[in-house]
């Protein structure tokens, strides 16, 4: 309690230079953007401007291992999901131009909202099936056209640490389309800053790229077993520690 007592001044500096960090950066990046185009302004921002900061100003030391997996053709880079952290930590250790599948509530976010649809993320509405799958359509497409899509399958961040069930919306994306997934094991992301929490703590986390999943026999299971089956392998990941 003491250590934390006597830690609170700097985390409080530390979530105002993340704010302060993350408006200057959606705003400089809309501008980007608009000047250049928003595929190259996007990897450009994720990889070298936006994610080292903030992983600078929280203290946050990524160690990676399976770089040589990422693939040069357009794919889905699918991870598990336990901190508001894990966005900057992929995005400086996959250097392509990734786009988010993100729920359609964050269009009710200042700057953030304006960002999505200047650069072109992927929203969608989980309470509403027809909308969903229409993005998911949009999706094949963007991949097709170039992009690469990055997701948390679980929908939301553990609050326990336990990984929770994939859902099918990106399996539906890579059957539909064939399209590459690359599973991403985030380990110890949570130590950092745990779901829920405003607490940054300096910490060292481990992003684990697996080869990608794309033979004929992974194409040829039900959406929920390929769910299911990447799930696995991002899990045996986890439990290594």
């Amino acid at each position: 309690m003491i250590s934390k007592i006597l830690w609170l001044p700097i985390n409080i500096l530390q979530l105002i230079l993340v704010l302060v960090w993350t408006i200057f950066c959606g705003l400089f990046g809309m501008v980007f953007a608009l000047v250049t185009n928003p595929t190259y302004s996007h990897r450009i921002m994720g990889y070298y401007i936006f994610s080292p900061v903030i992983l600078a100003i929280s203290m946050v030391r990524v160690k990676e291992t399976g770089l040589e997996n990422i693939l040069d053709v357009p794919a889905i880079y699918a991870a598990n999901h336990a901190s508001q952290l894990d966005i900057p930590i992929m995005c400086t250790r996959v250097n392509r131009p990734m786009f988010f599948i993100a729920k359609i509530e964050l269009k009710k976010v200042p700057i953030l909202s304006q960002y999505i649809k200047v650069v072109g993320m992927i929203l969608v509405d989980r309470k509403n099936r027809e909308r969903a799958m229409a993005s998911m359509r949009t999706a094949i497409q963007d991949i097709q056209g170039g992009k690469s899509i990055a997701a948390f399958p679980e929908g939301t961040r553990t609050k326990t640490g336990e990984l929770l069930p994939f859902k099918k919306g990106v399996f539906t994306i890579a059957k539909e389309g064939r399209i590459p997934i690359v599973p991403i094991a985030i380990v110890g992301s949570a130590k950092a800053l745990a779901s829920g929490s405003f607490f940054l703590r300096p910490a060292t986390v481990e992003l684990r790229v697996l080869p990608a999943l794309n033979s004929e026999e992974f194409f040829n299971m039900s959406i929920e077993e390929m769910a299911n089956h990447t799930r696995s392998l991002i899990q045996q990941e986890i439990e290594k520690g």
